[in-house]
């Protein structure tokens, strides 16, 4: 408490003695300000200073009536009476003769002081006011006198002076008189209505409870406090009881505030009375008259000690029973100074309110969990209080480590005005427990809201602004298991999926719960979306703070995803404040950007603002470092989201706003890309990172223009790069590839442009192939490229395959067929093609002929003419209409840098001359001339080396040669080989061509023509061991020119040969002819012609004869004989390939020789 010192001399006292006991009680009966009554018991003038009394009275007169005593006996005289006289200029000391020593009256002045004004600046507001109806002139000197006055503590400050306590005292026994009506016979109407009021409350407080630790929080805030202190409020609970009431517990409660006034003592001495009801406007936030007496539920006997009150309450009242504990009761120094120093501390001054409650039995556990309950951020809205402490001692650890402790702090920078409606400021919250300790700073901004005579309702009529503050954590909060996101100066039972919180002063329901039937509330809840977007754009145009801080806040904070499902009515209304919010932040400038990375940052509306690539962003970050300029972006097109929040976390929420994600509008890049021409502009390196991110990204790119601008670097006919579109790739405009292997990749450009770059095939640049060959990606950047740009990989093989395709369609492009060949034999020297690709590849390529002609079909390869045994042979090339192409020799000379080249042609073109040529099946022309002993031994040497591979000889082919007339004979010039006859020991054939055989001119052919037998005997030369077989194969030939010619009856020559037989004596000659169903030969006919005869039998002679031709054992006309021709058993050949004789231990049957008509006799092993 303040109370006036002396601060200069004391008067004379030699007609006076000071009583050191003497002091002024104050009283007052009651609380109305003017009508306060002093009680003047005895004069005090030696508590007035010198300086006073000169101040007050200047005349002699004045000093020596304040220096005289006199005795007083309760004499009654108002403040206003003195101070009236005084400004008026009235002779005080006269006017008050008659009621006494004018010092006690100034006295009792100063004592009222005391009680109704805490420090000097109370002191002085309260004489203004008191003097508001003076001029400024006649004012000057009481407030001159009232500022005189020096204010200072006590040494202990919640010990009183005298006059205080006594004051307190007397204040105590009014209130237990006339309010409780102790010591009256019959309650007066004021206490029965303050009964009924505290039935009411304890009914209320049964139904709804209330935290008293909360409730004493709020009394703390509501409070005074003096100028240069910090506020706080303390709770302790020790293990003993200093109020020897017997409670197991003591809970004692410090506050440095100014301490109790008369009107607070009233207040909590009555039931829904407040000092601060109706006084919203002015910060409080207390109005039920219900704080203090929720410490009943814990303590039955709650004392207070403050400003020289020093009381208890009780309920024991004569002949009333009050339901609750109400009434104060004086407390003469029962607790000692001590006993509160020990609690306190060894504090020189104590607190100024000391609240000290005994605690039930069986609580202390229920205090323990109020003090746990306590949000962490129950400081954060407050205005005056900066520490709040909780601290339970066990009874064993304490002091070193409490069994709880609990310490909530605050500080508050100097609030920063934005508007005359708002300001924001930085509030630190900082928590320390019993073993760890967190804080967090709160940024926090604060919104006026007139109050419209409409909003106005019940209790806040005087608000003239509502205010409604967000805040924005910079840091982890320090919310506990409930982090609420709804404040009413404390926290309550809201909490929202947002990011921020929200204050103001909501009507809440009897259980302290936000009202959301309050139309008051309801308009809070409708400010709350103006406000928060008010905040961001303060935070955003408020100082010079750093984008990435205003980013980070603006992520943290932005309402993201923070819908509720629930049907709650807290729920919806929550929905409903987010969905405003999201939509007043789609139209406000408060997204970072610039128009390229590192540029000047801005602040744009979501929509004006995307999200880039993170790949896409490096690669701007690298052109920019290669100075490539990136100023090309046409106005209107959407700025860049500033960079370092431009990620996956960050990002998101941003995007929920309106910013454009990476992969939205797929068409910006490429207009970027364009725009700026980028792609010219790029570095090999780059121009890699940039495919990739191309190609990373091409389910979005895929789709939109970005295939349509020129991406795509290939070196061009004049060997300069140029670009080329993905669609135009797609389309076959014209085709780009490239090599896995770098030497084959610039082998394959050298190569391409001579052959002109054949269908527009092009190559990539050999720094690009190199780099994408050599890439950590490079699969997947190969994949792409082959999958959706139609950049295939190539090889040397697939190019030489491309080269003859593109050939097959260009018939035209004779120097590029002729270069085909050199640039295989090239590819292979330089190890670029293996052996086996290079047969296959000029197995398939088109080849030019010695006319110059190109033929991209053929069914073989024919060596170049020149030198060639088919062209000696043939004279021309036969078999041309059936695609056997002869290489044009003097042709592919034209590009030939060795002389090996056409020896490489020959062999992997696989061209062959005589004997290796694989005939058609094609008559030869050639056939149907005479031929050169040469020729002839060509022709022989290619069917030998035919035979000898196996090959079977088309039909028409070899019946050509046999039936030619090419070969010479020693008859009749030249003849076809059928009909000719070589002589030899080998031979053993002839002819059946029905014409007279013609023995070879073994002359003509050098005598080399026995060296071709067996090719002889396959074109149908006839074999002949000696001239008598030749002659007998003519006769042959001849008889079967006859049978077949003439025909024979072989019934009749049966029955001649029957005739002429001999039989023996004594028997019936008899011929028998029986044809059988069945063949008992065995050699596939149906049936079987059997002829028998009873004669002698066959005789050698008449075997010799049968195998003759001509020759007969009947030519004796004159023995009876009639046959003579010798043909009469070969008539049978008419109608039987394989007749059969057995007759005298003959067992033959005839066959007929390889290639011929005549039968040869067999010997059979068996009877049939």
């Amino acid at each position: 408490m303040w109370e006036p010192r002396v601060t200069d001399k004391a008067l004379p006292h030699s007609n006076m003695e000071c009583h050191a006991h003497h002091q002024v009680n104050v009283s007052p009966m009651t609380t109305d300000y003017d009508d306060i009554i002093l009680y003047v018991e005895e004069d005090v003038a030696c508590h007035v200073t010198h300086h006073q009394n000169v101040a007050l009275h200047k005349d002699d007169n004045m000093r020596s009536m304040l220096t005289h005593q006199h005795d007083v006996a309760h004499h009654v005289i108002t403040r206003d009476d003195v101070v009236d006289h005084v400004l008026e200029g009235v002779d005080v000391a006269s006017h008050f003769s008659k009621h006494g020593d004018m010092a006690s009256h100034v006295s009792s002045i100063l004592a009222e002081a005391r009680m109704e004004a805490r420090h000097m600046d109370q002191l002085t507001d309260w004489a203004k006011e008191k003097f508001t109806d003076v001029s400024q002139d006649s004012r000057e000197e009481p407030l001159e006198i009232l500022k005189s006055i020096e204010f200072v503590r006590p040494e202990n400050s919640c010990m009183a002076s005298p006059e205080m306590v006594y004051a307190a005292k007397k204040h105590i026994e009014a209130i237990r008189r006339t309010r409780f009506s102790i010591g009256e016979a019959v309650p007066s109407t004021e206490t029965i209505l303050l009964l009924s009021a505290a039935d009411h409350f304890a009914r209320e407080f049964g139904n709804y409870g209330f935290n008293f630790v909360w409730e004493l929080i709020q009394n703390a805030e509501d409070n005074k406090y003096p100028s240069g202190v910090k506020p706080y409020l303390e709770f302790l609970v020790i293990q003993k009881d200093i109020t020897h009431t017997g409670a197991p517990q003591t809970l004692v409660v410090t506050s440095n505030e100014v301490g109790f006034s008369k009107q607070d003592m009233d207040a909590i001495c009555s039931i829904g009375v407040s000092t601060k009801r109706g006084r919203r406007n002015e910060g409080f936030i207390g109005e039920r008259g219900f704080g203090f007496k929720s410490v009943f539920q814990v303590s039955n006997q709650p004392h207070i000690i403050s400003n020289g009150y020093q009381i208890r309450f009780t309920s024991v009242l004569p002949n009333i029973e009050c339901p609750i504990l109400m009434a104060p009761e004086w407390n003469d120094s029962e607790i000692t100074i001590a006993d509160i120093k020990g609690v306190c501390g060894s504090q020189d001054r104590l607190p100024n309110t000391i609240i000290i409650l005994p605690l039930r039995t069986g609580y202390y556990e229920f205090v323990r969990n109020e003090f746990a309950r306590t949000h962490n951020e129950h400081l954060l809205f407050l205005s005056k209080l900066e520490r709040i402490t909780m601290q339970i001692d066990d009874g064993y650890s304490w002091p070193q480590t409490p069994a709880f402790f609990k310490k909530l702090d605050r500080k508050t920078d100097e609030p920063h005005t934005c508007s005359i409606h708002s300001d924001l400021y930085m509030a630190k919250l900082s928590v320390l427990h019993t073993c760890d300790s967190h804080s967090c700073d709160y940024y926090i901004y604060r919104q006026k809201f007139p109050v419209t005579t409409e909003k106005k309702i019940d209790g806040r009529e005087d608000v003239e602004n509502m205010l409604v503050s967000i805040a924005f954590p910079l840091g982890e909060r320090l919310s506990e298991e409930f982090p609420c996101n709804v404040f009413s100066y404390f926290p309550t039972m809201i909490m929202g999926m947002f990011r921020f919180l929200i204050h103001s002063d909501f009507v809440l329901t009897p259980s302290m719960e936000i009202n959301f039937d309050s139309k008051w509330n309801k308009w809070v809840f409708d400010c709350v979306p103006t406000a928060f977007v008010n905040a961001i754009l303060a935070f955003v145009n408020t100082g010079n703070k750093r984008e990435t801080l205003v980013g980070l806040f603006l992520r943290k904070h932005l309402p993201f995803e923070a819908y509720s499902i629930s049907n709650h009515k807290d729920a919806k209304v929550m929905n409903s404040i987010i969905k405003s919010i999201e939509r007043k932040l789609k139209a406000l400038p408060i997204v970072p950007c610039h128009t390229i990375p590192g540029g000047d940052v801005r602040y744009e509306k979501p929509r004006d603002v995307r999200r880039i690539f993170p790949a896409f962003r490096k690669l701007l970050h690298s052109l920019k470092n290669a100075n490539v300029h990136l100023d090309g972006m046409q106005p209107g097109e959407k700025s860049l989201f500033f960079e370092p929040l431009d990620n996956e976390r960050d990002g998101k929420v941003f995007q929920y706003h309106g910013v454009g994600a990476p992969d939205s509008d797929p068409d910006w890049y490429g207009k970027f890309i364009q725009d700026c021409r980028i792609v010219p502009q790029l570095s090999e390196e780059l121009y890699l990172t940039f495919l990739c991110f191309i190609a990373s990204n091409w389910n979005i790119f895929g789709k939109c223009n970005v295939a349509e601008i020129p991406l795509v670097k290939y070196i061009a006919e004049d060997g300069i790069v140029k670009l080329c579109s993905i669609n135009a790739l797609r389309k076959g405009k014209l085709r780009v590839c490239f090599s896995m292997n770098t030497q084959e990749h610039g082998w394959l450009i050298k190569c391409n442009q001579k052959f002109g770059f054949p269908s527009n095939l092009y190559l990539l640049p050999i720094e690009i192939q190199e780099g994408i060959t050599t890439h950590k990606s490079r699969y997947f950047l190969c994949a792409w490229l082959l999958l959706h740009v139609m950049v295939s990989n190539v090889t040397v093989q697939e190019y030489g395959n491309f080269i003859i395709e593109y050939l097959a369609e260009k018939n035209s492009n004779l120097n590029a067929a002729i270069l085909l060949p050199h640039f295989l034999h090239k590819s292979m020297e330089n190890k670029f093609l293996w052996e086996s690709q290079v047969f296959e590849l000029c197995h398939k390529m088109p080849i030019v002929d010695g006319s110059g002609t190109l033929h991209a079909e053929r069914t073989a390869t024919l060596v170049p003419e020149n030198g060639s045994k088919w062209m000696k042979l043939f004279g021309w090339n036969p078999f041309a209409e059936n695609k056997y192409i002869a290489l044009g020799g003097n042709a592919y000379d034209k590009f030939s840098e060795r002389a090996n080249f056409m020896n490489f042609l020959c062999k992997y073109t696989k061209a062959v001359d005589l004997p290796e040529i694989s005939p058609p099946n094609v008559r030869l022309p050639i056939t149907c001339c005479q031929l050169s002993a040469e020729q002839a031994f060509l022709l022989l040497d290619w069917i030998k080396f035919l035979r000898e591979k196996a090959t079977k000889l088309p039909e028409l082919f070899i019946q050509s040669i046999r039936n030619g007339k090419w070969m010479k004979n020693t008859i009749n010039g030249f003849s076809s080989p059928t009909q000719c006859v070589l002589f030899g020991p080998q031979g053993n054939s002839c002819g059946s061509s029905g014409d007279l055989l013609f023995p070879i001119d073994e002359h003509f052919y050098e005598n080399r023509i026995n060296m071709y037998k067996d090719e002889l005997k396959l074109i149908g030369v006839n074999m002949i061991c000696s001239k008598e077989t030749w002659e007998l194969y003519v006769a042959a030939q001849r008889l079967a020119d006859k049978i077949y010619n003439h025909g024979f009856n072989f019934v009749s020559e049966l029955i001649q040969i029957a005739e002429e037989n001999t039989y023996p004596s004594g028997v019936r000659p008899f011929l028998e002819l029986k044809v059988t169903p069945r063949d008992i030969t065995f050699s596939g006919s149906l049936q079987t012609l059997i002829v028998a005869s009873n004669d002698v039998g066959f005789s050698e002679h008449d075997i010799d004869a049968i195998c003759s031709i001509g020759k007969s054992t009947k030519r004796r006309r004159h023995d009876g004989l009639i046959g003579q021709r010798g043909i009469g058993f070969k008539s049978v050949l008419e109608i039987s390939q394989k007749p059969y004789i057995f007759s005298n231990g003959y067992q033959i049957t005839f066959t007929e020789a390889p290639g011929h008509s005549v039968q040869s006799p067999l010997f059979l092993n068996g009877w049939i």
